[in-house]
């Protein structure tokens, strides 16, 4: 995305711009543009519990359950039961997405 381009020749290495962008798009409903982000600053530090929550919501709305899951289970893994809104939303959709995937089978 154009946006995502400037903020790279601004200041590509300024995770702080990077997040905010991600956080901008996630608001704005763009998963995709989140996604991507999101990778970009995954390449310079390890994601911490909140950003897998989000990748999960995205994952979920682009209707890929395999990836949500896996997103959903970073979370919960990293979060250790401090957002307990979030861990329930996660382990929730977590069982549903399990559910799908086994009978995709």
């Amino acid at each position: 995305t154009k946006e995502l381009k400037t903020a790279m020749q601004l200041d590509g290495k300024n995770l702080t711009y990077l997040k905010d962008l991600g956080t901008s798009y996630y608001l704005a409903g763009d998963c995709q543009s989140t996604l991507a982000v999101f990778d970009l600053v995954a390449k310079t530090e390890t994601p911490a519990a909140g950003p897998w929550f989000i990748r999960a919501l995205c994952y979920d709305k682009l209707n890929q359950p395999k990836p949500a899951l896996d997103a959903y289970q970073k979370f919960l893994d990293l979060d250790q039961g401090k957002n307990a809104d979030q861990v329930w939303q996660a382990q929730e959709r977590s069982k549903v997405l399990r559910k799908m995937l086994e009978h995709k089978r």
